[in-house]
């Protein structure tokens, strides 16, 4: 239990320095931590349960992909300055995951959006009426209707 807990402690060093090391050399990172402070809190103040969950996780993973990003090119750089068609295509892969992790950010929070609005008669659609739950099948299990109820 000690030799785990030792290189768990190493690890989160090490990790933290990774993180430190990202937001002091790193711009882009730096603007993912601001962008997603603000998603955090207007899910905390807006969402709840699972739809905030899902909001605060993808964050999480924007800023991992950038981490994993800032990795790469570190990487790219150091095995050769000179220009070169993969390097450039390392990169270029590297910064689309995370612009593909932010899309889906984008798209989590357009879809939690929408799923609110709606649920607040805020998206009416054009002339139909509210969707309702089909009846049960005759199984007894459907609410019957209160104006067919006998008044006692």
């Amino acid at each position: 239990m000690g030799y785990f807990l030792r290189r768990l402690y190493w690890r989160c060093i090490w990790s933290w320095a990774g993180t430190r090391d990202a937001w002091i050399h790193e711009h882009s990172f730096r603007s993912w931590v601001w962008a997603n402070l603000v998603s955090a809190a207007a899910a905390l103040w807006l969402l709840e349960g699972g739809e905030r969950a899902l909001i605060l996780a993808l964050g999480v993973l924007v800023l991992a992909a950038e981490a994993l990003n800032t990795g790469l090119e570190c990487v790219v750089d150091l095995v050769s300055e000179e220009k070169s068609e993969l390097a450039r295509r390392a990169k270029d892969a590297g910064s689309a995951g995370v612009a593909l992790t932010a899309i889906a950010a984008g798209l989590a929070w357009l879809a939690v959006l929408f799923g609110y609005a709606e649920r607040r008669g805020g998206l009416a659609r054009s002339g139909r009426r509210p969707r309702q739950s089909p009846p049960a099948l005759g199984l007894g299990l459907h609410r019957p209707d209160p104006a067919l109820r006998r008044r006692r």
